[in-house]
């Protein structure tokens, strides 16, 4: 599942743009490229405008969510200097991992950033031709972790203005909804 979200429009107030700048026509691994203008129909388009968020069951390919674990396994065996890890701080047990530009470190998210379609997607999606990278972001909750998940809000640390703004969230496995945020 892929879902794309776009900062409230109390957020936006500038002219910037984040997330996913895409470089290549075909992934250079081999992985399939999401298909923008399949994935974004005018519908979705509009939608997207009118919710602030959607949906998009299906986008990232088997392979690319096989890939993106594996590169998710790779980091928690050596996480990156901003990595943090939440069960530890709140004392709580389990494993609550969270690590930033991964991209920057890891060859599977450079290749999802650059060349997956997923850059393209959030162009669309904006009505945008281009998109950049802000950052990426990594969550592990390993089952069992009694660390809460709380509901939050990036803008507080975003330090962005503008109205071409969006996430994209790709769930790397099936989870339940009472493990999900609080």
């Amino acid at each position: 599942m892929l879902a794309l979200r776009r900062l409230s429009a109390k957020a936006r107030s500038g002219a910037s743009t984040l997330l996913a700048r895409h470089a290549t026509n075909a992934s250079r691994a081999g992985l399939p490229r999401i298909d923008a203008a399949t994935a974004i129909d005018q519908a979705t388009r509009e939608r997207f405008d009118a919710d602030g968020a959607v949906v998009l069951r299906g986008l990232a390919a088997p392979e690319w969510v096989d890939a993106l674990r594996a590169g998710a396994e790779a980091n928690l065996e050596g996480p990156g200097p901003l990595c943090d890890e939440h069960a530890d701080a709140a004392g709580t047990g389990g494993r609550f991992h969270d690590d930033q530009f991964l991209w920057t470190r890891h060859a599977v998210f450079d290749e999802w950033v650059r060349a997956s379609g997923a850059g393209a997607v959030a162009a669309r999606a904006m009505s945008s031709q281009t998109a950049r990278i802000f950052y990426d972001q990594l969550f592990v909750k390993e089952p069992g972790t009694a660390a809460p998940t709380p509901w939050h809000n990036d803008t507080s640390y975003w330090h962005l203005t503008g109205s071409q703004i969006c996430s994209i969230w790709v769930a790397l496995d099936d989870v339940p909804a009472v493990r999900g945020l609080r």
